[in-house]
């Protein structure tokens, strides 16, 4: 699995580049204003080769007469549930939809109709099931959902980057730096950044094919799966 980069750890080694170990022209937040520059390069180079968003997932432990569970704080849209136990989707209904269906199948009388797994509903910032589990059970369901994406902040933290990904940022950040100054990368490092692109393009592409539903960097955090594509292995 892959290893998060560090971003104190991104701005030292832009500092390399730069020939300044300590902030002299540049301090640690202009770095990292081009390290999310660069970091966003690559997001929206990824949106445009795919078509679709980032996304993570996160696992839910159903509670014993519990219906409704918090979603993630950086949930923008839910696109996909699953059953871990019978692995089927779950259809995903609006609170008003969940409605209908109770009046029309009855209270909760929902798995015979839709199967014997769970219906899904989303009601502000939580998702609820129905019926309401009667049973405690641990990473029962999957939530896959588009991912608000935050400015990397400054000292050890840890990014959703994969270290492959680590000389494209460093590069892309490093040339940014020298244009605020109207200079250009050394011609061998613009090689290497070319390459770094293409190589990336060719993996977001080739994933792509695999897999539409999004993209996901491929990284465990925080108990939550995040990753480009596809969304059944990681990069």
């Amino acid at each position: 699995m892959s290893t998060g980069l560090v971003t104190n750890t991104l701005v030292a080694d832009v500092r390399m580049y730069l020939d300044e170990a300590t902030a002299n022209q540049w301090t640690d937040a202009n770095i990292l204003t081009c390290i999310n520059f660069s970091y966003w390069d690559l997001l929206r180079r990824a949106e445009e080769l795919t078509g679709t968003r980032l996304t993570s997932s996160t696992d839910i432990d159903l509670v014993a007469s519990t219906q409704e569970y918090d979603l993630p704080s950086d949930c923008e849209t839910v696109v996909d549930v699953r059953d871990n136990n019978l692995e089927v989707p779950i259809p995903v209904l609006t609170f008003n939809e969940r409605d209908f269906h109770q009046d029309s199948l009855g209270v909760w009388g929902l798995t015979g109709y839709f199967g014997d797994s769970y219906v899904a509903y989303i009601k502000n910032a939580k998702i609820g099931f129905c019926p309401t589990p009667s049973a405690s059970d641990s990473d029962a369901i999957t939530v896959t959902y588009i991912a608000e994406q935050s400015e990397l902040v400054a000292g050890a933290k840890t990014t959703q980057l994969p270290n492959k990904f680590k000389e494209l940022i460093v590069l892309n950040a490093y040339k940014r730096l020298k244009a605020i100054r109207n200079e250009s990368l050394p011609p061998e490092l613009a090689e290497v950044l070319g390459m770094q692109w293409a190589s990336f393009d060719a993996l977001i592409q080739q994933r792509d094919r695999q897999d539409g539903m999004g993209f996901r960097w491929g990284e465990v955090t925080d108990d939550r799966t995040t990753g480009f594509l596809p969304l059944r292995g990681e990069l």
